[in-house]
């Protein structure tokens, strides 16, 4: 998948290259604003939650995207609002399907999707033409875990001010950290480059409870590891001013790292194969739970006579083990550029070793805009030694 349908034209984008040269902007000269402190104090954070929780009392606040049901004008409550977040069964793979690409209402302000690969926005309240809270999907079949986001927003009308800015709430984040801040800023990606231009970024927990019973629903034995997160969920908030975007589209993504896709893995293998063949192989080891191909590449100098590679060791990498680790990606594939390189010191390597590489061990979870788990809700990396071919098929493949 290389293109995106933009909500409000359906005219087709390109996908954001994650290998687009980024801009990381050092200062941003925004006249008005009035930046919020890098922690809140305890009083900020009760005033900033009673006054969203009033909104919902109050009926003020309106459902403008889901990915689940076509709402029409419909206003949230309180009571709404923990019924949507806390789920009462987890996310399995047909229920992930039938909810994955139904349409939404469009809100006279902007549009909303995630309605892409690695995408991750399950719903979108509106407090205001200024503010709007957030609900991520959870991974699927882990009721617990949120924390990936990657969403598009386009704006649905012209901008006639200096400054557009609008403050965007994620609501139900699982975990009590987020390597996010000011100094590292929730990423945006628009005039066609990546960008750390947001501001007004804080994040801190919002009292809101986290009231799955994942004792009782758990489809596997991880009850430690659910233990670590939190009864209550966090909110991530942050600014952007949409003043700043010069293309004829306004639209603009933001995601919590560089996201790195199955699909750029599979052209990026392509083009190495095309140029690469007499040190490069590779082949399918295995089908993920969805059936995605596990990919394996094999390089070496192949040209070497037989008594040489028979004396070769053998060096394995692996990657992206955690979907939402995206930086494992850009790793490895810049190990594998190298590896292939004409450089002198990469010819010795490969006169020495053959390396066995398998860039992404959790396809299922990049595919589905997870952050830590597979498709069976599980953590690859606590899964090693009880490993099957069932319920998470990569680490056996690599156990056998």
């Amino acid at each position: 998948m290389n293109n995106i349908y933009l909500p409000k034209s359906n005219k087709l984008i390109s996908f954001p290259n994650p290998l687009d040269k980024p801009s990381f902007l050092k200062s941003i000269n925004y006249n008005n604003i009035k930046k919020h402190p890098n922690k809140l104090s305890n009083e900020q954070i009760l005033n900033i939650n009673k006054n969203n929780i009033n909104n919902y009392y109050d009926y003020l606040s309106e459902i403008v995207y889901s990915e689940e049901i076509y709402f029409g004008s419909k206003n949230i409550s309180y009571d709404e609002l923990l019924e949507y977040i806390n789920l009462k069964s987890v996310y399995s793979q047909n229920k992930y399907k039938n909810f994955k690409y139904i349409n939404h209402k469009y809100d006279n302000n902007i549009f909303f999707s995630s309605n892409f690969e690695s995408g991750n926005l399950r719903m979108a309240i509106k407090h205001s033409d200024y503010e709007y809270d957030l609900i991520l999907r959870p991974e699927t079949n882990s009721p617990k875990t949120f924390h990936w986001f990657f969403f598009l927003v386009e704006l649905n009308k012209p901008i006639k001010s200096k400054q557009y800015i609008i403050k965007f709430n994620i609501i139900n984040i699982s975990r009590n950290t987020m390597l996010l801040d000011e100094k590292v800023r929730v990423l945006s990606y628009y005039n066609n480059y990546w960008a750390r231009d947001t501001f007004n970024i804080f994040f801190y927990e919002n009292n809101i409870p986290n009231l799955y019973d994942y004792e009782e629903n758990l489809i596997t034995e991880e009850i430690e590891y659910y233990n670590n997160y939190e009864s209550y969920f966090y909110t991530l908030s942050f600014s952007f001013d949409f003043s700043k975007i010069d293309t004829n589209e306004k639209y603009v993504f933001f995601s919590y790292s560089f996201p790195y896709t199955y699909t750029n893995l599979v052209n990026f293998i392509s083009s190495s194969l095309a140029y690469n063949s007499h040190y490069l192989k590779y082949e399918e080891i295995g089908k993920s739970c969805l059936g995605n191909s596990i990919h394996m590449l094999t390089i070496t100098n192949f040209k070497d006579p037989l008594d040489l590679m028979s004396k070769k060791k053998y060096i394995l990498f692996t990657a992206r083990i955690h979907p939402g680790e995206t930086n494992s990606s850009f790793i490895i594939q810049s190990i594998i550029e190298h590896l292939l390189s004409n450089d002198i010191n990469m010819e010795k390597l490969r006169r020495n070793y053959i390396f066995k590489i398998i860039p992404m061990l959790n396809p299922d979870g990049v595919i589905l805009g997870n952050y830590r788990c597979n498709y069976n809700g599980l953590d690859l990396n606590r899964m090693w030694i009880e490993s099957n071919v069932e319920i998470c098929p990569c680490n056996f493949m690599l156990m056998k």
